[in-house]
C-alpha cells in the first residue's frame, strides 16, 4: 500500500472519528459518506485524472469507517449502561467480577468491576444493566485481584459531575466503558478468580514480578524499577510524579519502546538457535503477552505494534519505515477503539512524540552538525524534536510547559536504559539466588537514585516550569503549523547544499532501539 494512500486512511478516519464525536451523527451520515466514496469510485473510473478521484474514495470511506465505528461504541455503551443513571445518587447493592488489574495507589486500590445480575427484581440495584462497568475507588486493603468475584454496596456516582476545568474525565472513562464510579463502597470476597484465564496469569506474573523487585530495592526506588520495566507510575505517588513533570522526564515511566526493545532482545538471546522465522514469532507472541500483562495502555499498544512491525520487515528482509509504522499502528488502534483520539491524552502525546521523532530528528541531526559528538548531537536532536512535538499539545490540553526537560532528559535519558536493563537483570538473577541478586540489585538502587536526584534538582529550580490558562485549540494547530514550516524550510535549505540529503523517515529500528516518547 503506497505511503499517500496509509496517510489519506489515517486522515479519513480521524476526520470521522472527530465528526462523530463532536455532532454525534451515526450510521446514516456513514452511509452518505459510503455513497460519496462509492460516487466518486465510478467517477474516476471514467475519467483521467483517476488518482484525484482514488484519494477522494480513501477519504470518504475511511471517514464512513470512523463514524460507523463510533456510532457502534456508542450504541453498545448505552445499551450496557442506560439503566444505570436510575440509580444515580442512590444506595445499590449488586455483585461483580475485578474486569482488570487492579490499579494499587498509595491512597487506595482501584477496580474496573464487570456487574453481575443478582438479588430479587423490583430491587433498585437490578436496575444495573448486566455486564455494566464501573469503576470502584476502595481501601488499600483487603485486595482484590482479577477476576475475583465481590458484593459491593454502596452509592454510585455520575462521572460527569466530578469534571475539573477543561478535563471531561466522563469521556476519558468512556474510552474503556465505564460508566459510573463508587468512592468506598462495603466490599465482600464471594469467590476468588473463577475467570481468570491467560489474562489472570499474566497479570499474576506481573505481580510476581514487581513483589521480586520490592524485595531487591528498597522504595522509592523500588517504585521506579516498576514504572521503567512495568509501566505502574502510581505506586511513586502524586509528589514524585509531579516532579518528574516538572522536570519534563515524566515519560520515563510510560512504557514505550525500550520495554519492547527489552522484550526483543531477551527472546533473541533465550533463543540464539533457532531458525529467523521460529524467533521473530516467538517475539512476536512475547509482545503481545507483554502488552496485555501491562494493561494494554495506549503509548504500548502503539509501541507494540511498531515493535511488531519490525519484526515481520526483519523476517522478509526488508527495511521498515518508521513513518509507515506509525500510521499502521495509528490506524489499527484507532479503528479497534476510536475513543482514545480525543479521551487519551497518553496516546496523543505518544504519537506526537514518535511522529517528532521520526520526522524531526534527522533535520536537527544535520542543523547540529557542528557537535562532533556523535552521540551528543543525536541526543539533542532526539529529545529537542519530540519536546517541540509534545508541547502545543500540552498547552493546549493542560496549559503546563516545562522549560527545561531539553536539558533534563539530555542528563536522564542515557541513563534509564542503564537503569532498566540493571533492574531486569537484578528481578531475573532473583528467581535464582537472592543473595546474587544483591550485587546487580545496588547496582541499579544507584542508577534510580541517580534519576530521582537529577528530577528532584532540575525540579526544584525557580521557573522550572510555567502554568497558563490551556490555549485555543486553534492557536495550538497554528503552532503545529509554525512548527511544521520550520522544519519544511531547514529541511529543504539542507536539500539545497547537500542533495543527497535523505528523505523525512528513518529505519523503525531506530524508534525502537533509541527513543522512549
Amino acid at each position: 500500500m503506497r505511503l499517500a494512500s496509509v496517510w489519506l486512511s489515517v486522515i479519513g478516519l480521524v476526520i470521522g472519528i472527530i465528526l462523530a464525536e463532536m455532532y454525534e451523527w451515526g450510521y446514516s451520515f456513514a452511509v452518505f459518506l459510503f455513497l460519496l466514496g462509492f460516487t466518486f469510485f465510478i467517477t474516476g473510473r471514467v475519467r483521467e485524472q483517476r488518482k484525484v478521484w482514488v484519494y477522494a474514495v480513501i477519504i470518504f470511506i475511511s471517514a464512513g469507517v470512523g463514524v460507523s465505528r463510533v456510532s457502534f461504541i456508542d450504541e453498545r455503551f448505552r445499551k450496557a449502561s442506560g439503566t444505570i443513571e436510575a440509580v444515580f445518587g442512590l444506595e445499590a447493592e449488586f455483585t461483580a467480577v475485578v474486569a482488570s488489574d487492579p490499579d494499587r495507589r498509595l491512597d487506595g486500590n482501584r477496580y474496573i468491576v464487570s456487574v453481575e445480575e443478582s438479588g430479587e427484581r423490583g430491587d433498585e440495584y437490578n436496575q444495573i444493566s448486566s455486564h455494566s462497568k464501573l469503576l470502584i475507588f476502595a481501601e488499600r486493603l483487603p485486595a482484590y485481584r482479577y477476576g475475583d468475584r465481590i458484593l459491593i454496596k454502596g452509592t454510585l456516582t455520575d462521572p460527569r459531575s466530578m469534571k475539573r476545568d477543561e478535563f471531561d474525565y466522563a469521556k476519558y472513562l468512556e474510552k474503556n466503558g465505564i460508566r459510573a464510579v463508587m468512592f468506598r463502597p462495603e466490599i465482600d470476597l464471594i469467590s476468588e478468580g473463577g475467570r481468570r484465564g491467560l489474562r489472570g496469569a499474566l497479570f499474576s506474573l506481573k505481580a510476581n514480578l514487581l513483589n521480586h523487585i520490592e524485595k531487591i530495592i528498597p522504595e522509592p526506588h523500588s517504585a521506579l524499577a516498576g514504572g521503567l520495566l512495568l509501566g505502574v507510575q502510581e505506586s511513586l505517588g502524586e509528589k514524585t510524579l509531579d516532579t518528574f513533570r516538572t522536570a519534563g522526564i515524566i515519560h520515563i515511566v510510560v512504557l514505550s519502546g525500550y520495554n519492547i526493545t527489552i522484550i526483543i532482545e531477551f527472546a533473541y538471546f533465550f533463543l540464539g538457535k533457532l531458525g529467523r522465522r521460529k524467533k521473530i514469532i516467538i517475539a512476536i507472541l512475547f509482545i503481545i503477552l507483554f502488552v496485555i500483562m501491562t494493561g494494554s495502555s495506549a503509548a504500548t499498544v502503539r509501541a507494540g505494534v511498531m515493535g511488531v512491525i519490525a519484526l515481520i520487515a526483519r523476517h522478509s528482509l526488508r527495511p521498515a519505515a518508521a513513518g509507515r509504522a506509525l500510521l499502521y499502528a495509528v490506524f489499527i488502534m484507532l479503528l479497534y477503539n476510536p475513543k482514545i483520539l480525543l479521551a487519551d491524552l497518553g496516546f496523543e502525546l505518544s504519537v506526537a512524540a514518535t511522529a517528532g521523532l521520526i520526522y524531526g530528528t534527522p533535520i536537527l541531526e544535520r542543523f547540529f552538525c557542528k557537535i562532533k559528538n556523535n552521540y551528543a548531537r543525536t541526543s539533542l536532536s532526539l529529545t529537542l524534536a519530540t519536546q517541540l512535538a509534545v508541547a502545543p499539545l500540552l498547552l493546549y490540553k493542560m496549559g503546563s510547559l516545562s522549560l527545561i526537560s531539553v536539558i533534563t532528559n539530555l542528563v536522564v535519558v542515557p541513563i534509564v536504559p542503564l537503569a532498566m536493563l540493571a533492574s531486569f537483570f537484578a528481578v531475573m538473577v532473583s528467581y535464582i539466588s537472592s543473595f546474587v541478586a544483591f550485587i546487580p540489585g545496588v547496582i541499579a538502587f544507584l542508577l534510580l537514585d541517580t534519576i530521582f536526584r537529577i528530577a528532584s534538582s532540575f525540579g526544584s529550580l525557580p521557573y522550572a516550569a510555567f502554568e497558563i490558562a490551556p490555549i485555543s485549540l486553534f492557536l495550538a494547530l497554528t503552532l503545529y503549523a509554525l512548527e511544521i514550516i520550520f522544519f519544511l524550510y531547514l529541511f529543504r535549505k539542507q536539500k539545497k547544499s547537500a542533495p543527497q540529503v535523505a528523505p523525512l523517515s528513518i529505519p523503525i529500528k531506530k524508534i525502537i532501539t533509541q527513543g522512549n516518547p
